[in-house]
């Protein structure tokens, strides 16, 4: 029974219209009603760990991007020291060159954008002093460096320490313009020089690279990617020891850590709008 059948129409009516806003706003539709203020408390939440995921998979993906670019040495050369070779000379077979051979896998183009080599400045070298040197990237002919010069750069570089001191040299795509930009075919022989080490100031400052005479041409050379055949050279003849020289490449970032970089800024900007 209809406990409001024995009251006129105007009592029920006035009796609605008496009740609390809130008790009003439940009875007619629940959360339609539901007031403001806990409704941005609840989306508030639903926004945080919604921006929690979101920034946890952008980070995810940074990480296996970086982990997919991470530097690849293809020929990895590690020794003892027990001497080192002066790099003065005009050009690449002149007195004072230093390099290395290599044959190249069959997955390329190739690009090398990273050196890494070890100099000892002369006894008269001081800590900043500027020295520069070329770099080229040749055919091999008769097993020596050949006349076909297929990139080459003119590296500056800045001592770091004392004279008399082992420093690490290593240079990068920004170093080497144009050897980074140049494709090292597959299956392909070629010669890596350095030479003509020239300090900008006096001329009787010298730079030497570091080497062992006695090791035999790859006993310390390691391979990736299919590189093979490393073999040293100096003054134009072929070295029976080896030279401190490294190189490989350092990919540019993947396309995953890149879309997890613009993730995670997107992520950023929603959480900057929430407590806007």
């Amino acid at each position: 029974m209809n406990p409001n059948a024995f009251f006129p129409v105007s009592e029920q009516k006035s009796t609605l219209q008496n009740d609390p806003p809130a008790r009003q706003a439940t009875e007619r539709s629940g959360s339609l009603l539901e007031p403001r203020a806990a409704r941005r408390r609840k989306w508030s939440k639903i926004s945080r760990f919604a921006g929690r995921l979101c920034g946890l998979l952008a980070l995810t993906a940074i990480v296996m991007g970086s982990a997919a670019s991470a530097s690849v040495l293809y020929v990895s050369e590690t020794m003892t020291f027990n001497s080192r070779g002066t790099m003065e000379g005009t050009n690449y077979n002149s007195t004072g060159s230093r390099g290395v051979f290599f044959t190249t896998g069959s997955s390329g183009p190739y690009t090398i954008n990273l050196i890494d080599t070890v100099f000892m400045t002369d006894t008269g070298v001081a800590a900043g002093d500027t020295f520069t040197f070329n770099l080229d990237v040749r055919n091999v002919s008769g097993g020596l460096p050949g006349t076909t010069l297929f990139a080459t750069d003119t590296v500056t570089w800045h001592s770091t320490s004392a004279p008399a001191t082992n420093l690490d040299v290593n240079l990068r795509q920004a170093d080497l313009p144009n050897m980074s930009s140049y494709a090292f075919q597959s299956n392909t022989a070629y010669s890596l020089v350095l030479y003509g080490m020239e300090y900008l100031g006096s001329p009787n400052n010298k730079v030497a690279m570091m080497r062992n005479s006695t090791l035999g041409t790859a006993s310390t050379v390691s391979y990736n990617d299919g590189f093979s055949n490393a073999g040293f050279f100096q003054n134009n003849f072929t070295y029976a020891g080896s030279h401190a020289i490294s190189f490989g490449t350092v990919p540019e970032p993947s396309t995953l850590a890149l879309i997890g970089f613009g993730a995670l800024a997107l992520c950023r900007r929603n959480v900057r709008r929430q407590h806007d």
